[in-house]
């Protein structure tokens, strides 16, 4: 499946792209059942809804594994199916196991869940103690979509798991760059949701013609791609030196963001001054700042 990204995706910039991906990150998609023909570029999958068949019908998360794989392409995708058909409730205990077997099992670094509950929830429930301790305990990182508008939830607030502080929550961005109104719900926690991406795509579906989509599910895995891209650049030995080069290379594509420039400042005055004998726990520090920059842009330019 090709992806095009309608609006401003000045993110997908050579700067960006030829950053190479040292190692491979793996990463889960929960999320509903895959069409084959339109992406087959994953490690596994697992069926967790005891569906009989293939949907043929269903492009969903055939989309979100698209735009991941188009982005970070490296990456390792692993897809735990939750529910057997698009756009119908995704069974809680469905997603606990796909939770267990992705986390436990396949050993992922990142989980992509572009799905949600409406339940005005304000984040003091079970998803933040389960993404707590995927955080603390298993180092695995969850990006939830933040949710859409709809008929049938009024009034409804940003879904729930993505409520969960300790998830990345990511609304979604019109074609002019700008926080859509139409898509994005209102929000009863301040921080959430915490970055923006474009959430409006066109997709080419297996007659060769192209279909528009839209909605938080769809920005939610430019996200997690865009982290995925820059996972391990800090985290080897071998390859430090390349990674140091990639973050001074960085400074010229944030150029207008001045409080990144200064983040970068900060990563790349510790990555001279403690290379070669930089420890693991400083290399993570760097690493960290890292991974906050790519999000954050998203922040600043929804403004």
């Amino acid at each position: 499946m090709e992806v095009k990204y309608l609006g401003d995706y000045s993110w997908k910039s050579n700067i960006i792209n030829d950053i190479p991906n040292i190692g491979r990150v793996k990463i889960g998609v929960i999320d509903g059942p895959i069409n084959e023909y339109l992406f087959e570029k994953f490690v596994e999958k697992r069926d967790f809804s005891n569906a009989s068949n293939m949907d043929m019908s269903s492009i969903h998360t055939a989309a979100v594994c698209s735009i991941i794989n188009d982005i970070a392409p490296a990456s390792e995708i692993y897809i735990a199916q939750v529910s057997d058909k698009d756009d119908v409730p995704m069974p809680e205990r469905n997603i606990l196991k796909a939770l267990q077997w992705l986390v436990t099992e396949k050993k992922v670094n990142l989980i992509n869940m572009s799905l949600g509950f409406y339940e005005n929830c304000k984040g003091n429930c079970n998803w933040e103690r389960r993404f707590k301790k995927l955080k603390e305990e298993y180092k695995v990182d969850v990006i939830v979509s933040a949710g859409n508008t709809s008929e049938k939830h009024p009034g409804a607030s940003t879904t729930c798991p993505g409520c969960s502080s300790s998830a990345i929550t990511v609304g979604a961005l019109d074609s002019s760059n700008k926080i859509d109104t139409r898509i994005n719900l209102r929000s009863i926690i301040q921080e959430k949701p915490e970055v923006y991406a474009n959430g409006h795509v066109s997709v080419k579906l297996l007659n060769d013609t192209w279909q528009g989509i839209s909605g938080t599910s769809f920005s939610a895995p430019i996200i997690t791609g865009l982290i995925s891209k820059h996972y391990f650049n800090l985290n080897n030995d071998m390859n430090y030196p390349i990674a140091l080069n990639n973050l001074k290379n960085l400074k010229s594509y944030f150029e207008d963001f001045p409080d990144i420039i200064e983040k970068l400042e900060e990563a790349i005055t510790l990555a001279d001054k403690k290379y070669p004998n930089i420890t693991s726990i400083e290399k993570q520090e760097i690493l960290d700042m890292l991974n906050e920059l790519m999000p954050y842009t998203y922040e600043k330019t929804a403004l």
